[in-house]
Order: structure tokens, then sequence, then C-alpha cells
């Protein structure tokens, strides 16, 4: 499967517009993609009160490179290992067609 069609799929489950056959995932996923942006939001809050001034931390763009930032900096320990699979494999495909 694809990664973008699995990413379709796991949205559709967590959108709620398609019933999985096993709750447990929807479950998994919702946890935890959910604690992470919470993470994010409410560390970005913190950033904004301590740094009023900043406005890095209150435009839209700002907020939205801090919040992306953040996740990819707390993504969970397997999310980070397919990450470095996946840009390894990338890599060997890149080497082989030169």
């Amino acid at each position: 499967m694809s990664q973008k069609s699995l990413v379709h799929k796991v949205m559709s489950y967590i959108d709620g517009k398609v019933k999985p056959e096993n709750v447990a995932i929807k479950k998994y996923f919702k946890n935890t993609f959910g604690d992470l942006l919470n993470d994010a939001m409410y560390e970005l809050t913190r950033n904004q009160e301590k740094f009023p001034d900043d406005d890095k931390f209150f435009t839209v763009e700002g907020s939205c490179n801090f919040v992306g930032q953040f996740l990819l900096e707390n993504l969970p320990e397997h999310e980070v290992e397919s990450l470095k699979e996946e840009k390894d494999q990338m890599d060997e495909k890149n080497s082989e067609s030169k």
C-alpha cells in the first residue's frame, strides 16, 4: 500500500467516515496524534505567553511552522524509524540512478 493511500485510509477512519474493522487502530491514531497535536498547541501557547513581542508565535505562518517543527521533533519512535527507512530507500534509488 502506498504511503498516500495509507494516510487517506487512516484519515477516513479518524474522521469516522469509514467504520474500521478493528477499533483499536482508530483509537491508537486518535490517542497518539491527538495527544501530540495537543502538546504542540500547548507549547505554542506557552511560547506566546513567554514571548509576547515575538511575532513568529502570533502569525499564521509562524504558528504553523512552530507546530509542524514540534510534531516532527516529537514523533513516536516507530514513526521516526519508518521515516529513516523511507529516507534510506530514497537515497539508494537516487544513488543508483546517477
